[in-house]
């Protein structure tokens, strides 16, 4: 299905929670969206993931990890935006890191014509820091918040390791993510049936 979706994703179970807007093309499919995730989240893309929207389980295709896909679970990558994600209607669930079970609110805010030329995605904003990878999800990160903003902290030695960015309670780091995605909109465009 053609046209544009503005999608809302934010982080459950932290307070305030991390919340990022952009545009993606509604012909993209849930892998292109874990992608852009990915991006607007600054995470590196090191663990397993799936959807799960209106009772079913979306997963990458991924030979080296068979045998812990859910069998009844549908191909991301073969999936396109448009055809499971709507307009008032429940919010989809993207897990990342089944380790640290970050799990996203996914929620489609606007579907609309795509104009011609846009260029998707594209980044629109977001609020609050994101947790960095691999700190042992949400309880931890509390920790992380605590540890980072004290220099005598007991833990602000660990703190200061594992964040690979100059972390701030309200910095988003747009340039990075302004980056990345102009990385997804060249790949998009490769992959992107052509349009009329």
């Amino acid at each position: 299905m053609s046209g544009v979706l503005r999608v809302r994703v934010s982080l459950v179970h932290l307070d305030p929670a991390p919340r990022r807007t952009f545009l993606i093309a509604a012909d993209q499919s849930l892998l292109d969206l874990h992608a852009a995730i990915q991006a607007v989240f600054l995470w590196n893309g090191m663990h397993l993931w799936m959807f799960a929207i209106d009772g079913k389980t979306y997963e990458p295709r991924d030979p080296e990890h068979d045998e812990i896909i859910i069998e009844e679970a549908q191909d991301a990558a073969m999936t396109r935006l448009g055809d499971v994600l709507r307009e008032k209607a429940p919010p989809a669930l993207y897990t990342y890191d089944f380790g640290d079970d970050w799990t996203h609110l996914v929620e489609v805010l606007e579907r609309r014509e795509m104009t011609p030329g846009e260029d998707l995605p594209a980044f629109l904003d977001g609020a609050f820091a994101t947790p960095p990878e691999d700190i042992g999800g949400p309880p931890m990160y509390e920790l992380f918040q605590e540890a980072i903003a004290a220099p005598k902290h007991r833990q602000h030695a660990w703190a200061t390791e594992v964040c690979p960015v100059d972390w701030a309670p309200d910095e988003i780091h747009r340039e990075v993510i302004e980056t990345t995605f102009a990385g997804l909109r060249a790949k998009a465009s490769l992959t992107r049936p052509v349009r009329p």
